[in-house]
């Protein structure tokens, strides 16, 4: 919402009786120009009624210097009107409504307002103010020239005071000035001392780098040293797994050659037991059925001899029944006996010959076994043979191996004895390296007790520098006590030119009151009184405000000054702070390439320990 104020400015000076105050009657009308829609045509810049508004006054004297400044807080009426009193608000900035010099120069009156209560003020108009003095009596030019007077003596109070106040001025400065030339002198000797600690740590650097440099070329000889070494080794294992995997070959392909043999001879072992089954089967069929022959002759031969019995039992019967008659029949019988017998013979030696035909098949059956056998146990021993000359092949073979093992050994041990060889230069190299160092370590601490003995006599220089500091900080307060002694004299005399001013500006108002008919001539004559009178207030305002501009330009070259100590003290300080981390830093990476030194050696033995 946009407002705007049309502003009604009553200018009227002066000077109210005691029941009524000193100020400039304002008025304004607050306009809202925000349209407003009403039947028929819209209705702009309405007077915005009972609303919140805060005022800001300014007014600039010729020289567009500012001497007044006041806020209100007021409400606006029913028709947006405000009424105020310039010089009745709250003043801000020191700058309250007596602070204007009423010298017959134009003033300038600023207005700002805003409706929220915030610093967001918007500038709202800039109008001039003019305005006409008064005559004064013969009794107001007494109490002028005794006003005047007075105003002598506080000047000349004033100028004693000014002139005490500059003589502590001037021995403060002197002070800040020794002051600054002891700091100055102890700011060059803590330089000297810090750029001698910066040489000598330089020349420490140099020499640590110098031995970080040595020492990282006897870690790049130890290191390709060991690269060789390590490469001969490396080419030495290839070369004995390469012969290895040969022996390993030639092992293998012997075991394939004598598990085929053995493979053969369990085939022909097999085909064998096969054949000994087939003729075991054959030669117990040829038994069963010689025995059954057997059998069947024993049974015929049985069968004849019961026959015979039973007819030699008849015969003997019928012999014994026949007579003797019967020589015939018992030589016809003796005769059948004898064929009988003939028959049991030739029987009999059918049954030999049976036999001896039947033993011949058997022993024909046992050669054949026997010749089986014997080549059987041909294979055998042929397999026997086969074996001892492949296991002699292997043995060969296996012998080769390790003369190979024993040749690639013996390499490896030359290797491993070379390797030893450099290991021992290595760790010569490495004991003088760290000889070198644990010689650089000791200069490096003889370095770092010499900044200590340094950095105690810095200390020692700011000790004697934070001392000058308290000493003149004392010098500082005590002048700063006296000068405080002088504002208070010198507001004291302030307050007492304000009542008297004061005391004047009601007997002006009563006379402005009385001389209102009064002549031209009169009323020149009083604008120069009251001109000379404004004078003299602007002259002891002026006197007033660069004597605290003094003070405040003081009070900054002191804090100023301090604040400069302080900074000087703190960079030495930070130099110091920076050396012991430059030291302590060097320290570290010395410590550090230390460590990775000796891990290496300790990585470099485990490898050679595994590569052996």
């Amino acid at each position: 919402m946009k407002h705007l104020f049309t502003t009604l400015l009553f200018c009227l000076f002066g000077a109210y009786a005691s029941a009524q105050s000193l100020g400039i009657n304002y008025q304004a009308i607050i306009l809202d120009y925000q349209t407003h829609e009403v039947p028929g045509v819209n209705i702009d810049s309405n007077p915005l009624a009972n609303t919140d508004v805060y005022i800001r006054f300014y007014i600039f004297n010729s020289d567009t210097i500012q001497e007044f400044s006041e806020q209100h807080a007021t409400t606006t009426d029913e028709y947006g009107m405000i009424n105020l009193l310039i010089g009745s608000g709250v003043a801000f900035e020191f700058m309250d409504f007596e602070n204007i010099v009423w010298d017959g120069t134009p003033k300038t009156l600023e207005v700002w307002y805003n409706l929220d209560d915030n610093d967001d003020f918007e500038h709202l108009a800039t109008q001039g103010l003019s305005y006409a003095p008064h005559p004064m009596s013969p009794e107001y030019y007494a109490m002028i020239d005794a006003m005047n007077a007075e105003i002598d003596q506080n000047q000349a109070d004033s100028d004693a005071s000014d002139a005490a106040l500059q003589a502590a001025l001037d021995a403060n400065s002197e002070a800040d000035q020794a002051e600054a030339y002891a700091t100055i002198a102890a700011d060059d000797a803590l330089q000297e001392d810090i750029d001698q600690n910066e040489v000598d740590s330089d020349a420490s650097d140099a020499i640590l780098q110098a031995a970080i440099d040595a020492n990282a070329a006897s870690d790049q000889a130890e290191a390709d040293a060991t690269i060789a070494a390590y490469m001969a080794l490396q080419s030495n294992i290839d070369l004995n797994e390469t012969d290895s995997d040969a022996a390993d070959n030639a092992l293998q392909a012997a075991i394939d050659a004598n598990s085929a043999a053995d493979n053969a001879l369990q085939a022909a072992i097999d085909a064998n037991s096969t054949a000994d089954a087939s003729e075991s089967v054959a030669g117990s069929a040829a038994d069963a059925a010689l025995q059954a022959d057997i059998d069947l002759n024993e049974a015929d031969s049985d069968a004849a001899e019961a026959d015979l019995f039973t007819s030699i039992e008849a015969n003997y019967a019928a012999d014994q029944e026949e007579s003797e008659a019967g020589t015939a029949n018992d030589l016809a019988l003796q005769n059948a006996i004898d064929a009988n017998a003939a028959a049991d013979q030739a029987e009999a030696d059918a049954t030999v010959a049976a036999d001896a035909t039947l033993q011949s098949n058997i022993d024909l059956i046992e050669a054949d076994s026997d010749a089986s056998d014997a080549a059987i146990q041909a294979d055998v021993d042929l397999n026997e043979a086969d074996s001892d000359a492949s296991d002699a092949a292997i043995q060969a073979d296996i012998d080769i191996n390790e003369a190979d093992s024993d040749a690639a050994d013996s390499t490896l041990q030359d290797a491993i004895d070379a390797n030893s060889a450099a290991d021992q230069i290595e760790s010569n190299a490495g004991a003088l390296a760290d000889a070198a160092l644990s010689e650089l370590i000791s200069q490096n601490q003889i370095d770092n007790l010499e900044n200590e003995t340094a950095i105690s006599d810095l200390e020692v220089d700011l000790s004697a520098n934070a001392e000058a500091d308290a000493s003149e900080s004392a010098a500082g307060a005590a002048a700063d006590a006296a000068l405080s002694e002088l504002i208070s004299q010198n507001q004291t005399d302030i307050v007492e030119n304000e009542i008297a001013i004061s005391d004047l500006e009601v007997d002006l108002a009563a006379n402005a009151a009385a001389d209102a008919n009064e002549s031209a001539a009169g009323a020149a004559a009083d604008a120069e009184v009251l001109s000379f009178v404004n004078q003299q207030l602007s002259t002891v305002n002026q006197s007033i405000a660069s004597l605290q501009v003094d003070i405040i330009q003081n009070e900054a070259a002191d804090l100023s000054e301090s604040t400069a100590g302080d900074a000087a003290d703190a960079d030495i300080q930070a130099d110091i702070d920076q050396n012991e981390a430059d030291s302590d830093a060097a320290d570290v990476i010395l410590q550090d390439q230390i460590d990775m030194l000796e891990d290496d050696i300790v990585v470099s033995s485990t490898s050679l320990q595994s590569d052996i």
